[in-house]
This record gives structure tokens, C-alpha cells and sequence, in this order.
């Protein structure tokens, strides 16, 4: 698969043709490039979500809690190297 300068979008449409006729037609380059392009393009059933409502206020309540101590936690620490860290 060689190509100078930009993408050539006719070249690309003439391989993709080419590859959905007969997919020997073009490198193997390209029959990787199109056999991901036609998965990617390829649309699956919509996938339903079922969350539990306990599980998700949990959740959020970790991440509060987490977001807290990164929040105010440097507050607390003992930063300075040179001074004695306070043990109350």
C-alpha cells in the first residue's frame, strides 16, 4: 500500500470497489484496511443498559469521597522538608 502526498479518495473508492467484488483484486493491504472498515461500519443491536439505583448512588458516593480527599488533602500533608511534621 503505497500512496505519496495526501489520500487519494477516488484511488481509495476504486480499491473499495475493487475489494467488493472480489477482495483477491487488491493487496493484502488493503483487504485488512477494508475488512476493519466494513466491522467498524457495521451496526450492532443497541445495547440496553440496566443499572441499579444502589449501585450508582454507591458509586457516586466513593468518587465524592475520593474527590474530596485529592480536593483537600493537601491541606493536611506535611509538604515542607525542612520543618517537623505536627503529630496531632
Amino acid at each position: 500500500m503505497v500512496l505519496t502526498g495526501a489520500w487519494n479518495a477516488e484511488f481509495i473508492d476504486e480499491q473499495y470497489q475493487q475489494w467488493k467484488s472480489d477482495p483477491s483484486k487488491v493487496s493484502r493491504d488493503w483487504q485488512f484496511f477494508f475488512q476493519g472498515f466494513e466491522l467498524a461500519s457495521a451496526r450492532e443491536s443497541e445495547v440496553v443498559l440496566v443499572c441499579d439505583e444502589d449501585q450508582v448512588s454507591r458509586q457516586s458516593q466513593v468518587e465524592a469521597l475520593t474527590h474530596r480527599y485529592r480536593d483537600l488533602g493537601h491541606l493536611l500533608a506535611c509538604l515542607d522538608p525542612l520543618a517537623a511534621c505536627p503529630t496531632d
